[in-house]
């Protein structure tokens, strides 16, 4: 119990600590940059596409001129 009575205090810590959720929102877009930018390129024009660009599948299978198939394969399997 004091276990979680500590992470409890430390959350709430954080979270009422702008500069630190502001630090820790930071470097996650950093980590998803990176990730992203370690794909092979085709996987990362449709990950960008649908997540950062917001494109449903089908849109994505346009835009890339593939089978609605090959994007979700794209994205599901980097």
């Amino acid at each position: 119990m004091a276990r979680q009575d500590r992470h409890g205090r430390l959350v709430e810590r954080a979270a009422a600590d702008p500069a630190h959720e502001e630090a820790a929102t930071a470097e996650a877009a950093h980590l998803v940059r990176q990730a992203v930018a370690a794909l092979p390129a085709d996987q990362r024009r449709v990950v960008e596409l649908r997540y950062f660009r917001g494109l449903s599948y089908r849109e994505v299978a346009v835009a890339e001129g593939i089978p609605d198939g090959t994007a979700k394969s794209r994205v599901a399997n980097p």
